[in-house]
């Protein structure tokens, strides 16, 4: 019987308990700033049950962005232990170098980028989706604070008195349309029924009319749709449409690369982290400098796109890490 079964299997349970701390931790952090993000950019804000909305639609995608840094981090985390402990002067001394522990470091990052292309390609865009559909239901949602007046899209509303849906000396102005009435009724349907009241125009005829009923829809803009809220079917057919138009299409291939190479950088990570745990001092340091710069690849290739062309600006994190982990390994003695 081999010892690397055993081998194995410590260091997977080592490894799975801060992989998943930092994955939660990091995605929940992520997931209130991309939150708020959104919600400070719309009209109107939903209400608690439609802000949750939002937040599940956006989780995937946060999820998919944050797991290759949680398993490069919960990796460092345990190389750093395990170099601190002995356990891997342990297996110098039995002669076991660290090389031993690589197919395990590619099985779960080879299993984490298999996670990460689910979400990103799959999961991410339906839940951009829910999110979409939870902003736009956000009229039906309204909640008016009495005496303040808010715009929902084009349409001013203000109340004198509010409870629950039913409003009280209403005032709403629509275009070139106002309208006015003691009572109103918000409805679940984003519209706003007003009893009993007046209306007039103010353009270049004006009128005048009294009313028993007048429905006015709340009409809140779109959410724009942006590429990385497409599925791949539909991001694959704008750009067939784009090019096919002579358009330029560099930055939505680019977003459908970025999807697949987000996934390949997982396993790399991991192989990268093992040595660079294992002998830098300032892990930390290592760490968040690691993370920094391939972001910062990112953001470059990001820019070279139109010049260099989608795949090889996609590829420039993955082609710099890869270079990277060679030299960690190739110059590390225990391996």
């Amino acid at each position: 019987m081999t010892p690397f079964p055993p081998l194995f299997r410590a260091w997977t349970q080592a490894v799975l308990r801060p992989v998943f701390l930092a994955w939660t931790g990091l995605a929940g952090v992520a997931l209130l700033a991309v939150v708020s993000q959104v919600l400070s950019r719309v009209p109107l804000v939903p209400s608690p049950m439609g802000v949750a909305a939002v937040s599940l639609g956006l989780l995937p995608e946060v999820g998919a962005i944050m797991l290759p840094v949680a398993l490069f981090l919960g990796t460092l985390t345990v190389a750093r232990r395990w170099s601190q402990s002995g356990d891997l002067a342990a297996m110098y001394a039995a002669g076991l170098g660290a090389r031993v522990l690589v197919p395990q470091l590619l099985l779960l990052g080879l299993l984490g980028a298999g996670l990460t292309a689910t979400l990103s390609h799959s999961v991410a865009p339906a839940g951009r989706a829910l999110a979409r559909e939870a902003l736009a239901r956000a009229s039906g949602d309204l909640r008016l604070v009495a005496g303040r007046p808010t715009w929902v899209g084009d349409t001013l509303v203000r109340a004198g008195a509010v409870q629950d849906r039913t409003l009280g000396e209403v005032f709403v102005a629509q275009g070139d349309v106002v309208a006015s009435a003691p009572v109103g009724i918000i409805g679940a349907d984003g519209t706003v029924t007003l009893q009993r009241g007046g209306a007039q125009g103010i353009g270049s005829d004006p009128w005048m009319i009294e009313f028993e009923t007048l429905r006015l829809p709340l009409r809140l803009p779109p959410p724009r749709v942006h590429a990385f809220d497409m599925s791949d079917a539909s991001l694959a057919s704008l750009i067939h449409r784009m090019e096919a138009a002579g358009k330029s299409a560099h930055s939505e291939r680019l977003v459908l690369i970025k999807r697949t190479t987000l996934a390949l950088a997982s396993p790399l990570l991991m192989l990268l982290a093992l040595p660079l745990g294992a002998r830098s001092r300032w892990v930390g340091v290592g760490g968040v400098g690691t993370i920094l710069g391939l972001w910062g690849l990112q953001r470059v290739g990001d820019h070279l796109a139109r010049s260099w062309g989608s795949e090889l600006s996609a590829s420039l994190p993955l082609c710099v890490l890869s270079v990277v982990v060679a030299v960690a390994w190739l110059s590390w003695r225990e391996r």
